[in-house]
């Protein structure tokens, strides 16, 4: 049987493989491989290195490189991550925020609505009764 040899490849370095494992194929290498990616991650998430930035790389007994296998792809399932799906909460406060902005913009609507109300009473106060522009509020 072949012997493989998983090197680990980190941000601080690759870390070599000194003994190997005999595998029937590289296709057995690979999928070995793959099983013990989930459980390295604990080892070195509490080593505090990052296992997304880590990869396999198998190698022949003649240390020539036949796979590299990025934990990443591997702990995503070969998909690039996207984004999580929403909690129950999120959608109500998403719709809260909706609510409160509405609100806001009918506010806004209503002070403009008055203010226009405002501005034409006060146009036709002094048309019957000039003097009170003298003793009124000076307008904005």
């Amino acid at each position: 049987m072949p012997l493989y040899f998983f090197h680990l490849r980190t941000p601080h370095g690759l870390e070599r493989d000194a003994f190997g494992l005999d595998r029937p194929s590289v296709e057995s290498a690979y999928l070995e491989a793959c099983r013990t990616i989930p459980d390295l991650c604990v080892d070195l998430l509490n080593e505090g290195t990052a296992p997304l930035a880590c990869a396999f790389l198998i190698c022949d007994a003649d240390d020539t490189e036949l796979i590299e296998v990025p934990f990443n792809e591997q702990l995503h399932d070969g998909r690039r991550p996207g984004r999580p799906n929403p909690v129950p909460e999120q959608f109500a406060c998403l719709a809260e925020v909706r609510k409160g902005r509405r609100l806001v913009a009918e506010m806004r609507a209503q002070i403009a609505e008055m203010r226009a109300s405002a501005a034409e009473m006060r146009a036709a106060a002094r048309r019957v009764c000039p003097s009170i522009e003298a003793a009124g509020p000076a307008e904005a």
